[in-house]
């Protein structure tokens, strides 16, 4: 797909690329569409519950994304940072929960989860952002999966809910990727 984007880019065609955007765009908010879709109850009826307040910080992450792209500041450090403290996140809510419900024993494990995200994101800082998609999609499709049944840490349709989200989130910032590497590899024009 990268050299896709190159060859559509360099060859004039730039619609290709806007599709793609648009494409990550909608990844972005449908994750949110669709976890929603998943809450079993109102969310204000449970504002201190750790899920519902996972739930809420995604689509705080959403806002802050589409104001990021708003003033032209499309996959730039700023947004980077703020998908790697996102990843970095993810597993204080199934720490939360254990803690709120009282299954400490499962924690060394949460906590484990917590050191290596928090490795992946800050990799993904450091060296390359693809460690932090890797780390955004391996929890939503490992992490989330695992927990999903029994769902002990958190409920189940949080588990559900996450790994949706984690994949919105893990196919946005991928394609954002891909577009940014095919901007900055343009042939010059002869």
């Amino acid at each position: 797909m990268a050299e896709d984007l190159r060859t559509s880019a360099s060859a004039g065609a730039p619609r290709y690329a806007r599709a793609c955007d648009a494409f990550a765009f909608v990844c972005l908010y449908g994750q949110g569409v669709a976890a929603l879709v998943l809450l079993p109850d109102s969310a204000w009826s449970h504002f201190t519950d750790p899920a519902y307040l996972a739930i809420a910080s995604a689509g705080i992450v959403v806002a802050l994304i589409t104001i990021l792209r708003i003033h032209g500041l499309r996959w730039s450090r700023a947004e980077q940072i703020l998908l790697a403290m996102f990843l970095s996140g993810m597993p204080l809510v199934y720490l939360a929960s254990g803690v709120q419900s009282g299954q400490l024993s499962g924690l060394p494990v949460e906590f484990l989860g917590l050191a290596l995200f928090a490795t992946l994101a800050v990799l993904g800082l450091r060296y390359s952002p693809w460690f932090t998609v890797g780390g955004i999609f391996a929890h939503g499709l490992l992490w989330d999966t695992w927990h999903y049944q029994p769902a002990t840490m958190v409920p189940a349709w949080y588990a559900a809910a996450c790994a949706i989200v984690d994949v919105g989130f893990g196919l946005y910032a991928m394609i954002q990727i891909m577009l940014s590497r095919a901007r900055h590899e343009r042939p010059s024009s002869r």
